[in-house]
């Protein structure tokens, strides 16, 4: 933000004072007040308080001007003298002269935060500019962290449950939680810098380290709790860790012998289907927990017997084609050519250009927490979408719960697989990303795309505790204040793409969808050159640009990387 004093608003109403300098470095870097003899210093500061006197007048301020001294990898350092030698000199000056003093921010607050002051009112998301430092360019280790923001809450829910079930406090974890919760926030905004490889390792160092015990906590306090449920033999106890009634699939891992001949029951002792699954560890049992209570579990049983392994007879489908009750699929070269929602009586998607979960490999030739005043955009006319290539799908599984297509194709500079399963008897689409032996090449950006039939429309994402619709719910002006590539002259409401918590969704025309996503970063807007006006949702995979500093590192991230996604038609409004 620009310079100033500002009253910052939540949309409850409530307020916090806030105070900022236009940028945290300048003082140090730019006008350097305290760098040079007291008379040329403080000659500069004394020019910077009278361009500011007006300000403090017109909104009732007391004039105290504050200069923050701030710099990345800044040492302390000592102003003592310069600050005598300048009261001195405002001693025996024969005009008025202010004088300066050592402050603490609280005190500098109390000085100027008075009840008569007119001060700015700022409200409203500010999205954020250095999207691309952390999610696209360090996706394993913010998957880690992802995965932690949800493990160590639940943890922390249950670990209480189960002190409240033995009606004692005594032995809780805290010192436990507390190593992992400090490792979950350890990384700040230093990925990258000079040397910034080995910084980039010991953040996702910890921020795995985190993920880890955020599972390790989680399972003592659910085997703890299962332990004290009274079940018969073989007992299955689901969990439900959100504030709402769930329905979702569940897996068990099993040896291949124990898991083609379990049977699973319900509670009452009905057999529910199940499906068997090849996983990357081994095998595993998958069935649907229907209606598990809020903050509470429920209990399903395993027995010998062979489940059905067929898809219902309700079902059709063939390579490129798949029905139930709730969609009709076809699929071609780059993903889901047509999905119409029965439900809803339309097509969801407009696969002109793109199709549903098409890949798009194109050129970026930002660098993360170089954004300074605007986000680079995509590279204009350096854009490929998998689309554009032959696809060759075929089912990979076929059970009692869902269908799985797959098609796998090379691109430029990586190996793509994707996978699409269809659920049976839940109204629910998952896709699965996979980018195998990529080069690393430098300069490059992968992105998942759903192209939506919506001419009308609104955006809505999640951010921490709350949604975001976009145009709407942005700060009303122009930031104004400075970085390196300029001032902050963008409307708010025109960045993209977005930062996100777990989902975006698109809402228009009688109908939504829906993308929960396993990324951070996550856009609207078709990127191409000759971008389209309908909105095309895109999960931004990977990018592979270079970090802001000089002597920085490249942001490669060879190899092998797994992405998740699940998405939903529905009636209008997320």
């Amino acid at each position: 933000m620009r310079e100033g004093l500002y009253d910052w608003y939540s949309p409850d109403g409530s307020k916090i004072f806030t105070f900022t300098p236009g940028n945290y470095g300048w003082a140090v870097m730019i006008w350097k007040f305290l760098e040079e003899d007291a008379i040329t210093g403080f000659g500069r500061l004394h020019h910077r308080s009278q361009l500011w006197s007006e300000y403090f007048r017109l909104h009732n301020i007391p004039p105290h001007y504050a200069v923050v001294i701030s710099n990345d990898a800044e040492e302390p350092a000592n102003y003592k003298t310069l600050v005598d030698e300048w009261n001195r000199i405002v001693a025996l000056a024969d005009v008025p002269l202010p004088t300066i003093k050592h402050s603490t921010a609280e005190a500098y607050f109390a000085t100027v935060n008075v009840p008569q002051a007119n001060l700015e009112k700022v409200s409203g998301e500010r999205p954020d500019l250095w999207l691309y430092i952390h999610g696209p360019a360090h996706y394993q280790a913010i998957k880690a962290k992802r995965k932690a923001g949800i493990l160590l809450p639940a943890a922390e829910m249950f670990t209480t449950l189960n002190k409240v079930v033995d009606k004692s406090s005594g032995d809780y974890p805290k010192a436990a939680f507390n190593e992992a919760w400090m490792a979950s926030i350890y990384p700040d905004h230093g990925w990258g810098g000079k040397n910034g490889d080995i910084t980039d390792r010991i953040f996702r160092d910890t921020l795995e380290f985190a993920r880890d015990k955020g599972k390790e906590l989680l399972g003592n306090a659910l085997h703890a709790l299962a332990g004290k449920i009274e079940t018969r033999k073989n007992a299955v106890v689901v969990f439900n860790d959100l504030n709402w009634q769930r329905t979702n699939p569940v897996t068990i891992q099993l040896d291949e012998k124990t898991a083609r001949n379990t049977l699973v029951k319900d509670p009452t002792g009905k057999p529910i289907a199940s499906q068997l699954v090849k996983g990357e560890n081994g095998y595993e049992l998958q069935f649907i927990a229907n209606e598990v209570p809020s903050l509470g579990y429920k209990t399903f049983y395993l027995s010998n017997g062979k489940s059905p392994q067929a898809a219902p007879a309700s079902v059709k489908q063939h390579t490129n084609y798949y029905e139930n009750e709730f969609y009709r699929i076809t699929l071609s070269d780059g993903g889901i050519k047509n999905l119409f929602d029965k439900t809803l009586n339309r097509e969801i998607l407009n696969t002109t250009k793109f199709k549903g979960g098409d890949i798009i490999n194109g050129g970026y030739q930002g660098n993360g927490a170089g954004e300074f005043t605007q986000v680079t955009p995509p590279t204009p006319g350096d854009l490929l979408a998998i689309s554009s290539q032959v696809a060759h799908w075929q089912i990979v599984e076929s059970g009692a719960l869902f269908t799985t297509f797959e098609n796998r194709q090379h691109m430029q500079h990586t190996e793509v697989i994707q996978q699409i399963r269809i659920y049976h008897t839940i109204k629910k689409i998952d896709m699965d990303i996979t980018l195998t032996n990529f080069d690393g090449i430098h300069n490059r950006q992968f992105r998942m795309a759903l192209p939506l039939e919506m001419d009308r429309f609104t955006i809505n994402y999640e951010v921490p505790m709350g949604m975001v619709e976009v145009g709407k719910d942005e700060m009303k002006t122009v930031p104004g204040g400075w970085a390196w590539g300029g001032t902050y002259r963008q409307q708010p409401a025109e960045i993209n793409p977005r930062e996100i918590q777990n989902l975006i969704s698109a809402n228009g025309e009688g109908f939504g969808l829906t993308l929960s996503s396993c990324v951070a970063v996550a856009d609207w807007v078709d990127p191409s050159r000759e971008a389209v006006a309908y909105p095309v949702l895109q999960a931004i995979l990977l990018s592979s640009h270079k970090s802001c500093h000089g002597l920085g590192n490249w942001y490669e991230q060879k190899g092998r990387h797994h992405y998740s996604f699940s998405l939903l038609a529905h009636e209008a409004g997320w």
